[in-house]
């Protein structure tokens, strides 16, 4: 979909705020080798994560490249896991509408 839109799809602050209003969940967490992100639904029956390597060579736009990575990550990662999410569809034109997650497939504890 081209547009205005397109240039927020490497804003993590963005794609965060728009998928958590759509009820999918992401995040992101700092290990030795970088940086974890996450997707999910409310019950995690579906979801995803990827690692950023953080030990790359300096340069100034170090933080805005991993932060655009993961941010892109996330928004091709709804794409696929959620397409009948409210996130999906502002994104795609689409008009079919699915809930995110349903209880029954909760995972066993």
């Amino acid at each position: 979909m081209a547009g205005q839109s397109e240039r927020h799809y490497n804003d993590i602050d963005w794609v965060v705020s728009h998928l958590y209003a759509s009820g999918v969940y992401a995040g992101l967490q700092t290990f030795d080798g970088g940086i974890r992100v996450w997707i999910c639904d409310r019950h995690y029956c579906k979801w995803a994560d990827h690692s950023i390597p953080t030990a790359r060579p300096h340069h100034s736009g170090l933080i805005e490249s991993w932060t655009a990575e993961a941010a892109l990550w996330l928004h091709k990662q709804a794409l696929r896991l959620f397409p009948g999410s409210d996130y999906a569809g502002r994104n795609t034109g689409s008009r079919e509408r699915n809930p995110v997650s349903r209880p029954s497939c909760r995972r066993p504890q």
